[in-house]
């Protein structure tokens, strides 16, 4: 090992930074953020030589991907969901040795302890590491989540939509799973006069899901009380452009004309294309234990991590989850280095290990509604949907998720970037 270890975080979005924001609490001797635990790390000091740590992305910034359904169509709110890399680091300055490369995994090699990359460019490099954390997520398509790769394209890539989709009378999502209901009733809030449907295969909503069926159905009953028409049952089986839009074929064979329709199903599975393929699960999701290490059959496995989407586990794929994936590898890679600087040996190490999921839960954005059946009871109402999220899909708590612990939360500099979306030493709008 390095004299200065290097944690290599790949993936910048809820798990990445969770886990960067443990360790850099945890190298200062500071308690580590609440997570799902077996129990409480037994040491907690200092690091005598503290990380360096470096974000790995193809985006340019951290993204709330949980706002995506409101911000891929609306431009006026757009531009605070992404929050370049460079204005993050900047929050965390005198704090920690932290960087940021604009690239794309594309190997690991493990034995090396290497990652290949490639960078928008196109040049293929490679950084090597102490410790390394996958957080890469799951692959998703535009319009559903942003596919550009730098803050100005999303932001125009935005515009272009929502001037699109105001211009159109009928409007047709394909897909009833928690992202095509969201994004449905963001659409006939943005676009009120608009025709929105919103088409599944399935006699439920959110089928794909092990949700209870009273979750399901009150899910159908908000979508419609938002204004969407719902068409349960119904299998799209082709589609074809015709004038002013495209026409589309249901499995009962009846047609339907949409101005636009966007298919909001459509996953490519997770980011693990550049991983060991052997231990690919479902979904491409990667294999680990239940200490989020790798398996013990790849060489050094025991310095690899993954966290949040890419993991294969049981439960339903949500932000809040992720992240604590992310802080529960943090505690254990902490412990790692503790052992190392202390001289323990690895088997005296009590890793955190990954809880399997009892109870699917859920709280789900409909419009101007939302519902959640995180307490004893289905909830629903205006009220659930500010207590659940606050404004804008959760963007404030997610954004000052990137910060907490690395700066005081009444920071001058965290207070600009939550009222602003940027720190007062950039201009909004600014290239990085």
């Amino acid at each position: 090992m390095s004299p200065q270890p290097h944690v290599l975080i790949v993936g910048g979005s809820y798990a990445g930074l969770n886990a960067l924001n443990q360790l850099i609490s945890l190298s200062q001797g500071k308690a580590p953020q609440e997570a799902p635990t077996s129990g409480p790390l037994k040491h907690i000091r200092p690091l005598n030589v503290k990380p360096r740590y470096t974000i790995l992305d193809e985006r340019d910034g951290f993204y709330h991907l949980v706002g995506a359904p409101l911000s891929m169509i609306s431009s006026n709110i757009a531009w605070e969901f992404w929050v370049p890399f460079q204005h993050i680091i900047k929050t965390k300055e005198g704090y920690t040795d932290v960087s940021f490369v604009h690239g794309k995994a594309t190997s690991l090699n493990e034995a090396a302890k290497k990652m290949d990359y490639k960078t928008p460019a196109g040049e293929l490099k490679s950084i090597p590491y102490d410790y390394l954390i996958v957080a890469t997520g799951m692959a998703r398509t535009a319009p559903v989540v942003p596919t550009a790769m730098f803050r100005d394209q999303y932001l125009k890539d935005v515009k272009k939509l929502e001037n699109e989709l105001g211009q159109h009378q009928k409007i047709v999502l394909v897909g009833g799973g928690a992202v095509g209901i969201e994004m449905a009733a963001e659409t006939k809030v943005h676009f009120p006069n608009a025709d929105v449907s919103l088409i599944h295969s399935r006699s439920q909503l959110l089928s794909a899901e092990d949700l209870p069926d009273d979750f399901k159905a009150k899910a159908a009953d908000l979508v419609r009380e938002s204004g969407v028409n719902v068409i349960l049952g119904q299998r799209v089986t082709g589609n074809k452009n015709v004038d002013g839009g495209v026409e589309l074929t249901l499995s009962n064979g009846e047609t339907m004309f949409a101005n636009k329709a966007i298919f909001t199903a459509v996953q490519q599975g997770a980011n693990t294309k550049f991983l060991p393929s052997q231990h690919w699960m479902k979904d491409d999701c990667y294999k680990t234990r239940d200490t989020l290490q790798f398996p013990e059959d790849l060489e050094n496995s025991d310095v690899i991590y993954a966290a949040g989407d890419v993991v294969s586990w049981s439960g339903i794929k949500r932000s809040g989850p992720a992240g604590n994936m992310g802080k529960i590898a943090a505690k254990n890679i902490f412990a790692q280095m503790l052992a190392a600087e202390d001289g323990r040996a690895a088997s005296e190490i009590e890793f955190e290990k990954l809880q399997p999921v009892t109870r699917a839960s859920m709280s789900l954005a409909v419009g101007n509604q939302a519902m959640s059946n995180g307490g004893e009871s289905l909830r629903w109402g205006p009220g659930v949907k500010q207590g659940a999220f606050g404004r804008a899909l959760g963007l404030d708590g997610k954004i000052e998720s990137c910060y907490i612990l690395c700066v005081s939360n009444t920071d001058k500099m965290v207070r600009d970037t939550l009222e602003t979306g940027y720190p007062a030493s950039f201009a909004a709008g600014s290239e990085v």
